[in-house]
């Protein structure tokens, strides 16, 4: 098995041209259409809260507080809210 660091800054979201474009750490970069960013986000969420209960997380705070309002559903979900 490959080993990896997990990133641990949020990758950043834009929507530009009609598109939804993400550019992450290391120069990772994607686009997708609308339906595929709205669909990947809600599979982000799913997926975040699940290894944020497999680790024994019991909150989440968001640094940017810009994004704050796009966190909290989540930090509910891993405090059992």
């Amino acid at each position: 098995m490959t080993s990896h660091k997990a990133y641990d800054q949020p990758t950043k979201v834009e929507a530009v041209d009609g598109e939804v474009t993400l550019n992450g750490p290391d120069g990772i970069g994607v686009s997708m259409t609308p339906t595929a960013a709205a669909i990947t986000g809600g599979r982000l969420n799913k997926a975040a809260v699940e290894a944020a209960a497999q680790s024994g997380l019991k909150s989440m705070e968001e640094d940017d507080e810009d994004d704050a309002d796009s966190a909290a559903p989540l930090a509910r979900q891993v405090d059992g809210g």
